[in-house]
């Protein structure tokens, strides 16, 4: 520490996000010697998203964006009856889904986890836009709906992140 002299400090946070949790950062600066160290302050919780979805080019292509980035665990299902059977023992923070699936469809899937588990937020990725399958999958019990078209992991994240900022 710098004795006789305050420490000017301010809060960062890591660019480079693990993949288990999230640190913030604060740097305090001390003027006397013109250095500065980096301090721990608190460490973020590391979410849990489950993801249903058959489309394993997407998925390929979508999770490492959002999980390089920031503090997410993917749990991947690649069919909606194979997701209820293992969401119990997940205990995931949200869910995303598609809607079109081969066996149950997410609409199907998403009415059984409103009654199965009605607190868990679930996020509706589709290549199906139109106003029909939003309002099919709002009746159902979905609390959001993001088109995979032109979609990337930012666009995810922000579409994410307001549901899980309610859990805390």
């Amino acid at each position: 520490m710098c004795a006789g002299s305050s420490l000017l400090c301010s809060t960062w946070r890591l660019e480079q996000h693990c993949k288990s949790s999230a640190l913030l950062f604060s740097c305090a600066f001390c003027p006397r010697t013109k250095t500065s160290f980096p301090m721990i302050t608190r460490q973020r919780k590391t979410y849990k998203i489950f993801w249903v979805d058959d489309d394993p080019f997407f998925l390929n292509w979508i999770i490492p964006q959002v999980t390089d980035q920031t503090c997410f665990t993917v749990h991947i299902c690649t069919n909606a009856r194979t997701a209820l059977y293992t969401i119990g023992t997940a205990s995931p923070d949200i869910i995303l889904t598609n809607l079109v699936m081969p066996g149950m469809c997410g609409l199907e899937m998403i009415a059984a986890i409103r009654h199965q588990s009605p607190s868990i937020p679930i996020v509706v990725v589709s290549n199906r836009f139109n106003d029909c399958d939003k309002l099919a999958a709002f009746e159902a019990g979905a609390d959001c709906f993001l088109s995979k078209a032109g979609v990337n992991g930012e666009v995810i994240i922000a579409g994410i992140l307001p549901y899980l900022n309610r859990k805390d």
